[in-house]
Protein backbone atom coordinates (compact mmCIF):
# COMPACT_ATOMS: atom_id res chain seq x y z
CA UNK A 1 0.00 0.00 0.00
CA UNK A 2 0.88 3.58 -0.78
CA UNK A 3 2.79 5.34 2.32
CA UNK A 4 -0.27 7.84 2.36
CA UNK A 5 -2.80 4.95 2.76
CA UNK A 6 -3.55 5.05 6.43
CA UNK A 7 -4.12 8.81 6.21
CA UNK A 8 -6.47 7.92 3.73
CA UNK A 9 -8.11 5.37 5.78
CA UNK A 10 -8.31 7.81 8.34
CA UNK A 11 -10.10 10.77 6.09
CA UNK A 12 -12.88 8.29 4.72
CA UNK A 13 -13.35 7.04 8.08
CA UNK A 14 -13.75 10.95 9.12
CA UNK A 15 -16.03 11.84 5.70
CA UNK A 16 -18.19 9.10 6.84
CA UNK A 17 -18.87 9.47 9.96
CA UNK A 18 -20.01 13.21 8.72
CA UNK A 19 -22.33 11.81 6.92
CA UNK A 20 -23.82 9.52 9.38
CA UNK A 21 -22.38 5.82 7.46
CA UNK A 22 -19.98 4.38 9.87
CA UNK A 23 -17.43 2.34 8.44
CA UNK A 24 -15.20 0.26 10.31
CA UNK A 25 -10.89 0.15 9.70
CA UNK A 26 -10.95 -2.68 7.36
CA UNK A 27 -13.88 -1.50 5.22
CA UNK A 28 -12.33 1.53 4.61
CA UNK A 29 -9.05 0.14 3.92
CA UNK A 30 -10.37 -2.17 1.24
CA UNK A 31 -12.17 1.22 -0.26
CA UNK A 32 -8.37 2.74 -0.30
CA UNK A 33 -6.69 -0.14 -1.73
CA UNK A 34 -9.47 -0.06 -4.30
CA UNK A 35 -8.45 3.76 -4.38
CA UNK A 36 -5.24 3.15 -4.88
CA UNK A 37 -5.75 0.32 -7.61
CA UNK A 38 -7.58 2.93 -10.02
CA UNK A 39 -5.47 5.49 -9.72
CA UNK A 40 -2.53 2.99 -10.75
CA UNK A 41 -4.51 1.52 -13.72
CA UNK A 42 -5.96 4.93 -15.17
CA UNK A 43 -2.71 5.52 -15.96
CA UNK A 44 -3.09 3.14 -19.07
CA UNK A 45 -6.77 3.09 -19.29
CA UNK A 46 -8.80 6.29 -18.84
CA UNK A 47 -11.17 5.40 -15.76
CA UNK A 48 -11.76 9.30 -13.75
CA UNK A 49 -10.26 12.60 -14.25
CA UNK A 50 -9.61 12.83 -10.41
CA UNK A 51 -6.40 12.22 -9.67
CA UNK A 52 -5.90 13.67 -6.23
CA UNK A 53 -6.54 11.38 -3.52
CA UNK A 54 -8.90 13.88 -1.12
CA UNK A 55 -10.63 14.56 -3.85
CA UNK A 56 -11.06 11.28 -5.35
CA UNK A 57 -12.55 9.94 -1.57
CA UNK A 58 -14.95 12.89 -1.77
CA UNK A 59 -16.10 11.98 -5.27
CA UNK A 60 -16.47 8.49 -5.51
CA UNK A 61 -15.67 6.73 -2.47
CA UNK A 62 -18.16 9.22 -0.17
CA UNK A 63 -20.35 9.72 -3.36
CA UNK A 64 -21.22 6.49 -4.08
CA UNK A 65 -21.44 5.61 0.05
CA UNK A 66 -23.92 8.22 0.47
CA UNK A 67 -26.67 5.99 -1.50
CA UNK A 68 -27.10 3.66 1.60
CA UNK A 69 -28.89 6.13 3.44
CA UNK A 70 -31.88 5.33 1.16
CA UNK A 71 -34.66 3.68 2.67
CA UNK A 72 -34.42 1.59 -0.89
CA UNK A 73 -31.34 0.72 -0.94
CA UNK A 74 -31.31 -0.65 3.06
CA UNK A 75 -34.77 -3.25 1.63
CA UNK A 76 -33.28 -4.01 -1.44
CA UNK A 77 -31.62 -7.52 -1.80
CA UNK A 78 -30.51 -7.86 -5.26
CA UNK A 79 -28.94 -4.47 -7.03
CA UNK A 80 -27.85 -3.35 -10.57
CA UNK A 81 -25.76 -0.70 -10.92
CA UNK A 82 -25.73 0.50 -14.87
CA UNK A 83 -22.92 2.68 -16.03
CA UNK A 84 -20.90 1.46 -13.65
CA UNK A 85 -17.46 2.99 -15.31
CA UNK A 86 -14.40 2.20 -12.69
CA UNK A 87 -17.12 0.33 -10.16
CA UNK A 88 -18.76 3.48 -8.79
CA UNK A 89 -20.68 3.64 -7.10
CA UNK A 90 -21.27 -0.69 -6.77
CA UNK A 91 -17.73 -1.33 -5.41
CA UNK A 92 -18.50 1.09 -1.96
CA UNK A 93 -21.68 0.04 -1.70
CA UNK A 94 -21.30 -3.87 -2.28
CA UNK A 95 -18.38 -3.31 0.57
CA UNK A 96 -20.54 -1.81 2.67
CA UNK A 97 -23.73 -4.12 2.36
CA UNK A 98 -22.16 -7.66 1.93
CA UNK A 99 -25.71 -8.96 2.73
CA UNK A 100 -26.23 -7.82 -1.34
CA UNK A 101 -25.99 -9.07 -4.73
CA UNK A 102 -24.64 -6.98 -6.87
CA UNK A 103 -24.41 -7.06 -10.33
CA UNK A 104 -22.20 -3.96 -12.40
CA UNK A 105 -22.64 -3.10 -15.83
CA UNK A 106 -20.62 -1.34 -18.29
CA UNK A 107 -20.88 -0.90 -22.04
CA UNK A 108 -17.01 -0.82 -22.52
CA UNK A 109 -14.66 -4.04 -21.80
CA UNK A 110 -11.67 -2.68 -21.20
CA UNK A 111 -13.81 -0.75 -17.93
CA UNK A 112 -15.57 -4.25 -16.66
CA UNK A 113 -12.28 -6.09 -17.18
CA UNK A 114 -10.49 -3.37 -14.63
CA UNK A 115 -13.52 -3.89 -12.29
CA UNK A 116 -13.62 -7.50 -12.05
CA UNK A 117 -9.74 -7.65 -11.13
CA UNK A 118 -10.58 -4.57 -8.62
CA UNK A 119 -13.18 -7.33 -7.90
CA UNK A 120 -10.79 -9.91 -7.23
CA UNK A 121 -8.51 -8.06 -5.73
CA UNK A 122 -10.96 -7.06 -2.51
CA UNK A 123 -11.87 -10.38 -2.80
CA UNK A 124 -15.72 -9.50 -2.77
CA UNK A 125 -17.83 -12.35 -3.31
CA UNK A 126 -21.47 -10.58 -3.21
CA UNK A 127 -20.60 -8.36 -6.42
CA UNK A 128 -20.22 -9.60 -10.39
CA UNK A 129 -19.08 -7.03 -12.95
CA UNK A 130 -20.24 -7.41 -16.80
CA UNK A 131 -19.91 -5.97 -20.25
CA UNK A 132 -23.24 -5.17 -21.56
CA UNK A 133 -25.58 -2.18 -22.05
CA UNK A 134 -28.44 -1.33 -19.83
CA UNK A 135 -31.27 -1.49 -22.55
CA UNK A 136 -30.06 -4.81 -23.75
CA UNK A 137 -29.42 -6.67 -20.02
CA UNK A 138 -30.04 -9.97 -20.14
CA UNK A 139 -30.21 -11.00 -16.59
CA UNK A 140 -28.96 -13.42 -14.49
CA UNK A 141 -30.01 -15.50 -11.16
CA UNK A 142 -30.46 -13.94 -8.89
CA UNK A 143 -31.25 -11.09 -11.19
CA UNK A 144 -33.53 -12.59 -13.84
CA UNK A 145 -36.62 -10.85 -12.95
CA UNK A 146 -35.20 -7.58 -12.57
CA UNK A 147 -33.22 -6.31 -9.15
CA UNK A 148 -35.06 -4.72 -6.39
CA UNK A 149 -33.15 -1.65 -6.95
CA UNK A 150 -31.18 -0.01 -10.16
CA UNK A 151 -28.67 2.61 -9.66
CA UNK A 152 -27.13 4.72 -12.37
CA UNK A 153 -24.88 7.56 -11.84
CA UNK A 154 -24.29 10.10 -14.64
CA UNK A 155 -25.28 7.96 -16.79
CA UNK A 156 -27.29 10.24 -19.65
CA UNK A 157 -30.76 12.35 -19.48
CA UNK A 158 -33.00 11.35 -17.34
CA UNK A 159 -35.20 10.02 -20.47
CA UNK A 160 -32.87 8.39 -22.09
CA UNK A 161 -31.83 6.63 -18.50
CA UNK A 162 -34.81 5.53 -17.75
CA UNK A 163 -34.97 3.51 -20.96
CA UNK A 164 -31.70 1.86 -19.74
CA UNK A 165 -32.60 0.71 -16.15
CA UNK A 166 -36.29 0.57 -15.92
CA UNK A 167 -36.65 -2.11 -17.49
CA UNK A 168 -34.18 -3.83 -15.72
CA UNK A 169 -36.14 -3.49 -12.07
CA UNK A 170 -38.65 -5.94 -11.10
CA UNK A 171 -42.26 -5.44 -9.96
CA UNK A 172 -42.26 -2.75 -7.11
CA UNK A 173 -38.45 -2.30 -7.75
CA UNK A 174 -36.50 0.99 -7.24
CA UNK A 175 -34.89 2.77 -9.76
CA UNK A 176 -32.08 5.44 -7.78
CA UNK A 177 -30.72 8.25 -10.35
CA UNK A 178 -27.99 10.50 -9.45
CA UNK A 179 -28.33 13.79 -10.59
CA UNK A 180 -26.73 17.62 -10.49
CA UNK A 181 -28.41 20.00 -8.49
CA UNK A 182 -30.50 21.80 -11.47
CA UNK A 183 -33.36 18.90 -12.67
CA UNK A 184 -36.92 20.44 -12.91
CA UNK A 185 -36.84 20.70 -17.10
CA UNK A 186 -35.47 17.29 -17.27
CA UNK A 187 -37.67 15.55 -15.14
CA UNK A 188 -40.70 17.20 -16.82
CA UNK A 189 -39.52 16.39 -20.10
CA UNK A 190 -38.89 12.60 -18.86
CA UNK A 191 -42.11 12.12 -16.99
CA UNK A 192 -44.56 10.44 -19.62
CA UNK A 193 -41.22 7.69 -21.14
CA UNK A 194 -40.81 7.04 -17.19
CA UNK A 195 -44.94 6.32 -17.42
CA UNK A 196 -44.41 4.33 -21.03
CA UNK A 197 -41.96 2.33 -18.99
CA UNK A 198 -43.96 1.42 -16.33
CA UNK A 199 -42.44 3.36 -13.37
CA UNK A 200 -43.75 6.37 -11.31
CA UNK A 201 -41.56 9.17 -9.87
CA UNK A 202 -42.27 9.12 -6.41
CA UNK A 203 -39.70 12.12 -4.87
CA UNK A 204 -36.24 13.45 -5.39
CA UNK A 205 -33.93 13.31 -2.28
CA UNK A 206 -31.24 15.80 -1.41
CA UNK A 207 -28.07 13.81 -1.35
CA UNK A 208 -25.84 16.64 -1.06
CA UNK A 209 -22.22 16.94 0.80
CA UNK A 210 -20.12 19.68 1.10
CA UNK A 211 -19.01 21.30 -2.20
CA UNK A 212 -20.96 18.40 -3.65
CA UNK A 213 -24.14 18.67 -5.04
CA UNK A 214 -26.66 16.02 -5.65
CA UNK A 215 -30.33 15.19 -6.09
CA UNK A 216 -31.27 11.57 -5.84
CA UNK A 217 -34.38 10.85 -8.38
CA UNK A 218 -36.58 8.05 -6.95
CA UNK A 219 -38.65 6.00 -9.06
CA UNK A 220 -40.83 2.76 -8.33
CA UNK A 221 -41.75 0.00 -10.78
CA UNK A 222 -45.80 -0.01 -10.60
CA UNK A 223 -46.79 -2.07 -13.77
Amino acid sequence: MKNNSSENIQKLIDFSSEIGIPIGFEDAEKLVIYMNYILDRNQHINLTAIMDDEEFIKKHLIDSMIISKLPEFTKSEAVIDIGTGAGFPGIPLAVLAKEKRFLLVDSLLKRIKVVNEGIDLLQLNNVSAVHARGENLSLSHPFENGADLVIARAVANMSKLAKYTLPNVKMSGFLVALKGPSIEEELQEAKETIKKLGGEMIRVQDLSFGELKHNAVICKKIR
